[in-house]
This record gives structure tokens, sequence and C-alpha cells, in this order.
């Protein structure tokens, strides 16, 4: 009996084992990740659904689904809102970058009618409710700062920089082989800008460079150099 009741036991879990669960869960074909595929896959299954042989059987079914083609339709209507009302507001965008130009240019004009009015009398232009312009001067130049060595993509080449300042006159740079013998100086260079770049050296060598920045209101008409900074050709 004991033999028999294992072999029972055995069999039965053999037949379980080998038992199918047959179960469908419905899912979407179509995909649903934005506004629009959920209307176009709601307008899909939707019409799947009513063509159904299963329809008139399943009030459940149908229930359901007519509550999704309301929502179905509400949301194609607010979707296509959204579309209208983004295409208005691209339309008024444009029209506003228009009129923002139309309205500085009609600025400019006014305000040259009434300078060219006033003639010059501050009081007079105060009268017609204008502010009067004030300069203000551009900081004395001061000792270039954060000199400093830049690698050049061109062979040859050796590079630096250095920041600058609102206003500034220009810039005197000089380079040199040996910083402590001027006989390697050259002759101050002329710079409209913070870089300077020294063509036709010798790849992998070293040269120094130094810069000043020029100012007609200081007494010299410049400023101190800065001091030497290395600069290493590229190879």
């Amino acid at each position: 009996m004991v033999g028999g009741s294992v072999r029972s036991e055995a069999e039965g879990r053999s037949v379980m084992s080998k038992k199918v669960i047959d179960r469908a869960v419905p899912v979407l074909t179509e995909p649903s990740d934005t506004a629009a595929a959920r209307i176009a896959a709601g307008a899909v299954h939707i019409t799947a659904l009513q063509g159904s042989p299963d329809w008139a059987a399943s009030p459940e079914v149908q229930a359901a689904t007519s509550a999704w083609l309301a929502e179905n339709e509400s949301l194609a209507t607010v979707t296509s809102t959204i579309a209208d009302l983004e295409n208005q507001l691209a339309i008024a965008r444009a029209t506003q970058r228009t009129q923002l130009r139309r309205w500085d240019a009609h600025k400019r004009a006014v305000l040259s009618a009434v300078e060219t009015a006033c003639d010059g009398s501050k009081d007079k232009v105060q009268r017609f409710g204008m502010g009067v312009a004030t300069r203000t001067a551009a900081p004395t130049a001061v000792t270039p700062e954060d000199l400093r060595a830049k690698r050049s993509t061109t062979p040859g080449v050796a590079s630096a920089v250095w920041a600058t300042r609102r206003g500034h006159h220009g810039f005197l740079v000089q380079h040199a082989t040996n910083p402590e013998d001027p006989a390697t100086f050259s002759a101050p260079l002329m710079s409209a800008r913070g870089k300077f770049d020294l063509a036709g050296q010798r790849p992998g060598t070293t040269v120094y460079c130094r810069v000043l920045a020029l100012d007609p209101d200081l007494p010299n008409g410049q400023t101190d150099y800065t001091s030497w900074v290395a600069m290493t050709v590229s190879t």
C-alpha cells in the first residue's frame, strides 16, 4: 500500500506538470505612446471590437468600449485644439519678432527727431519726457591678466592668450627666446585681441612672450608688461 501510494502521488505530479494554462490576456496591437498614437490606436481597436462576432453577446465589452469611444473622441478634439493653438502661437511669435524690429526702428526715429528738435538742450529733452544720455568712461587699462600659453593645432606655431577688458585699446606683445637676454627680445607687436600666435618656429622648442595694454589715458599711454610666459611650439 505504501508503494502504491507513492506511485499514485508521483503519477499525479506528472499529470499536473504537463497541464498547460490556457488563458489569453488582451493587449493592444497598435502603439500608444503619444496622444496622436492613442487616438489612432483607439480608432483601430474600437472598430475591431464593434466588428467582432462576439460583440452582440458581450454587454460589458460594449459598455467599456462606449466609454472608451467617448474619451477617444474627446482626446482627438483637445489634441486638435492644441495643434491649432500651437500653430497660432508660432505665427504670433513670428509676428511679434517683426513688430519688435519695427518698434525699435520707430523708437530710434523718435529719439533722433527729439535730439534734432532740442538741439542739445537738456531742459527741452526732459520736457519731452525723455532722459538725457550719459557716457560712462571705459575703465583705465591695467596690466593684462591671466596670460597663459595655449597649444596651437598648427605645427610650428606658439600661442598665448590673456583676459581682455571692455573698451580696451589694444595690446603690445613681445617675444623672446631667452627672457634673461634682451638681445633676444623682439620688437613689440600690435594685437587687437587677447591672443598671440607666433608662426615659423621650430616644433617642440620653447619661446617666451609678455604683453602690455595700451591706453591713451595713461601717463605713458600703456601699462607695464606682464611677466614672461613660456610657450611650447606645436609639433
